[in-house]
């Protein structure tokens, strides 16, 4: 007889007075002492769909607890209600759920297909310079695409022990229209799926499945499947386990193993890969010795710019201190590069956001433009009447010129500038601050007037300021931008947000030709100097 058939033959009992349902895996006692966990074996119950419906279905006839029971058993009818509306959630949502899923491994399996036939046309011997070939192209891409979707998923058939294919497929979410959880899901069960198998290639999806399980998180089973795939000959397997083993406990093991490489600069750059990219997947819950593996690794490239800069931009997004440390020994280095400076004040900014220095972050981006030689150029004064004319680009999709004008004839919608700008107005909006925020959104509209660019970002920020000043600034103000609004040509979503201002705006028929009055001064003079630094 199985588990669920064990407890449906029980009659469900919740017992009072708290009207809680025990477990068959413990005692009631061992609840209460705290020598099991309750919410732990409720969730190994409640993954049989049956058990979960026989107990939330005797629920609602349960008594509420008093106050005058016990805290613990208070806390245990907490966590049971809890856990039988998130079941009905997943019952309700399941069917979606799995209409869901079978699209997804109908699309991606349609891909992986016809990848399988493509490496079947290259001998074996060949397999590793056509992925690297491949790898070099999609390297070589800026925009993404059914192209480049196609080539991430052909390095994986072709080399599945090596896991940046699977890396990019993680975080191919604009070409899959998958979330990354969803990704990460699949990759996952593609990869366990295949190394289970009988084929002679399931030895290779083992062994790129264990980076696999590092960049979804599972640390542990990652270890254990590494210590067991090792070979201690191999300089790959070698720095594999070194830096699971660093993630696990910290003991410079990392170096040790370098040490012992036939091939020094090979052995880093594994873990340089290994790490930035568990970084870049999993963000804010990159174990914090992820962190400590990068930042040492700054000094190992000395002279390579590209490399110093991008371990310390990473190292900054899980870790603003660590960043912040790095881009100030950049700074102080007498040989650092022009464009070098320039990237590592973008990562200063993004530092000086996470600190909240949102001041600092401006500065930092004013002198970015500053350097580049894009700054926006002065107001002009009749820029507001000007700006109202602009039509919104009728092509279904406008071009990004942040690197250089676009191949094909479609409009600019926007570039290196724009994005700048409207991270200064997301820094000068955050705090509040209302004079820098009206001055980002004129140094846009400045430039969209001057660069001829789409006049959508710009019409944008302004949307997104009168929504932060409805809620937390002036509403006489915030009400003026939307009737400055009211008589552009706008996108669905800027009208439907505009809608929803209304209804929390003083009412005015007055005509607007400005956003505003012209801004006294200069409010950027409150920014720290950090342009001579």
């Amino acid at each position: 007889m199985t588990f669920a058939v064990l407890i449906l033959a029980q009659t469900i009992a919740l017992v009072p007075p708290a009207g809680v349902w025990f477990p068959p895996a413990g005692r009631p006692s061992d609840y209460l002492d705290g020598r099991r966990s309750y919410s732990k074996d409720l969730k190994e119950a409640f993954a049989d769909p049956k058990v979960m419906a026989a107990v939330c279905g005797a629920l609602p006839a349960a008594p509420r607890p008093g106050a005058g029971v016990d805290a613990r058993l208070r806390q245990m009818r907490m966590t049971l209600d809890m856990a039988c509306v998130a079941g009905r959630t997943n019952e309700r949502d399941r069917p979606a759920g799995e209409a869901r899923q079978t699209s997804i491994d109908a699309n991606l399996g349609a891909l992986f297909d016809d990848a399988a036939k493509f490496a079947a046309t290259i001998p074996a011997g060949d397999r590793k310079a056509a992925q690297r070939a491949l790898l070099g192209k999609i390297d070589a891409m800026t925009e993404a695409g059914p192209d480049r979707l196609e080539a991430i998923v052909r390095t994986i058939i072709l080399r599945p022990q090596d896991a940046r294919g699977a890396w990019m497929l993680m975080r191919a979410g604009i070409e899959t229209k998958m979330s990354g959880r969803e990704l990460e899901v699949y990759v996952e069960r593609l990869y366990r799926t295949q190394a289970a198998a009988t084929g002679r290639e399931a030895p290779d999806w083992e062994s790129g499945l264990r980076e696999v399980l590092i960049y979804v998180g599972k640390d542990e089973e990652a270890r254990r499947l590494t210590e067991l795939r090792n070979d201690p000959h191999n300089d790959y397997d070698r720095m594999l386990l070194a830096f699971v083993e660093e993630m696990h406990e910290p003991s410079g093991g990392i170096a040790r193993a370098v040490k012992s490489c036939k091939d020094a600069q090979f052995c880093r750059d594994v873990v340089w890969s290994m790490a930035t990219r568990t970084a870049r997947i999993r963000g804010q819950l990159t174990p914090p010795a992820v962190a400590q593996i990068l930042e040492p690794m700054i000094p190992w490239y000395e002279d390579n710019w590209p490399m110093r800069l991008d371990t310390a931009r990473v190292l900054a997004s899980i870790d603003p201190a660590r960043g912040r440390k790095a881009v100030t020994a950049m700074y102080l280095s007498p040989d650092i590069p022009s464009g070098a400076v320039l990237d590592a004040m973008q990562i200063d900014a993004s530092v000086a956001f996470a600190e909240k220095n949102h001041l600092r972050s401006i500065a930092l981006r004013d002198c970015w433009l500053q350097r580049r030689k894009l700054a926006a150029p002065p107001l002009p004064h009749d820029a507001w009447i000007r700006f109202v004319a602009i039509e919104e680009p009728q092509t279904k999709n406008p071009q990004d010129g942040c690197h250089g004008a676009p191949e094909t004839p479609a409009a600019i919608l926007s570039d290196c500038t724009t994005r700048t700008l409207v991270q200064r107005l997301h820094d000068a909006m955050y705090i509040r601050e209302w004079e820098l925020s009206k001055q980002s959104v004129e140094m846009l509209v400045a430039y969209t007037l001057a660069s001829h660019i789409a006049p959508t970002i710009a019409r944008n920020a302004l949307v997104d300021l009168a929504g932060v000043m409805t809620r937390e600034g002036d509403p006489s103000e915030a009400a003026r931008i939307v009737r400055y609004l009211d008589r552009q040509p706008l996108s669905a979503a800027a009208k439907y947000k505009l809608s929803d201002f209304r209804k929390r705006l003083p009412q005015s028929q007055e005509v607007t030709l400005e956003p505003w009055d012209r801004l006294a001064g200069n409010p950027a003079a409150k920014l720290p100097n950090v342009c001579g630094k």
